[in-house]
């Protein structure tokens, strides 16, 4: 069970942290660190890197996808609390 934990973990913070381009799929697939061995492994893996591979092909050339939504939300938290700021100030 690990092992898809390993594989999907890997992928949430890569995407998190570098975002979804062209070719993030492929470095993904080739990720050293993990090889799937397992029949079951193999297809979580598979499917995994469908998903990234599809998200990608919806990336321009030298465009980033944002991977996760907590950049947007940190800025609206920031947004929110300025806005409480304002309205004390009058």
């Amino acid at each position: 069970m690990w092992k898809y934990r390993c594989r999907v973990k890997t992928t949430e913070d890569y995407i998190k942290s570098v975002g979804i381009y062209n070719d993030s799929h492929i470095e993904l697939k080739e990720d050293p660190i993990y090889i799937p061995h397992t029949d079951k492994a193999k297809r979580v893996d598979e499917e995994l890197l469908t998903f990234i591979e599809q998200q990608a092909m919806k990336a321009k050339s030298h465009e980033r996808l944002l991977g996760s939504s907590e950049v947007i939300e940190s800025v609206f938290g920031k947004l929110k609390n300025l806005e409480q700021d304002q309205v004390k100030s009058g």
